[in-house]
């Protein structure tokens, strides 16, 4: 991983982590995770946190809370935001030298949306489940994963872009609402198929939960997705 990449994701670690823990809780979770985890597992987040319920003794209902902390803290933090340029302001004459040119307005990038910090949300939560079942199963997903894009009408390029390389979401930059429900369903189908639909429907309505949690769903609810 890149130092900013990892610099990035531990930033947002330490956010998630003081948001439900102790300065002094947190700073050494964040030594756990930097040491332990971030060089080669930076999203074992069910694992990381479980180590952490051992080592601090934490209560199962904090636990939780670290939890979800920290899926928010990704979401929100660790994607990198593509930075739109504004337009340089029109040629003035030196006469109105002195008058400086409106603002000018940027719009969003595509990764700042409403509905892209919901997928966003949603496909982490759903990889922290697929990734915790071990790697069997994350070969099996691989290979379902691709013939799901298939049938959903997304690239399997992509879908696997999307899903092994998800802080980049350069694959869905320019989606609109109907791909990106597209693409939740085709991985919604290559959990069902590895783990069975049970287990499947259990992610993601954890993951749901998850992603109700965030502000943006009040603009743009999960539901809307599925």
């Amino acid at each position: 991983m890149a130092d900013a990449a990892f610099e990035r994701r531990k930033a947002a670690i330490l956010i998630g982590l003081r948001a439900a823990l102790d300065e002094t809780a947190a700073q050494s979770a964040l030594d756990l995770w930097a040491h332990a985890y971030g060089p080669t597992r930076p999203l074992a987040i069910v694992d990381f946190v479980a180590d952490l319920e051992r080592l601090q003794a934490l209560p199962p209902k904090r636990s939780g809370a670290v939890r979800l902390a920290l899926y928010q803290a990704l979401i929100q933090h660790d994607a990198p935001k593509a930075r739109v340029a504004a337009p340089s302001p029109p040629a003035i004459e030196p006469a109105a030298a002195a008058v400086e040119p409106p603002p000018v307005a940027v719009p969003p990038a595509a990764s700042d949306r409403p509905a892209m910090a919901i997928f966003r949300a949603l496909t982490m939560s759903l990889r922290i489940g697929i990734d915790a079942s071990g790697p069997a199963a994350q070969r099996e997903f691989a290979i379902a994963l691709a013939r799901a894009g298939t049938v959903a009408r997304v690239k399997p390029a992509d879908l696997l872009l999307v899903w092994f390389a998800s802080q980049s979401w350069a694959a869905l930059a320019d989606a609109d609402d109907a791909r990106l429900a597209d693409t939740l369903h085709a991985i919604y189908v290559a959990a069902a198929e590895t783990l069975g639909p049970v287990q499947a429907d259990r992610l993601l309505s954890r993951a749901v939960s998850e992603a109700q949690a965030l502000p943006e769903s009040r603009l743009f609810p999960p539901s809307r997705l599925l």
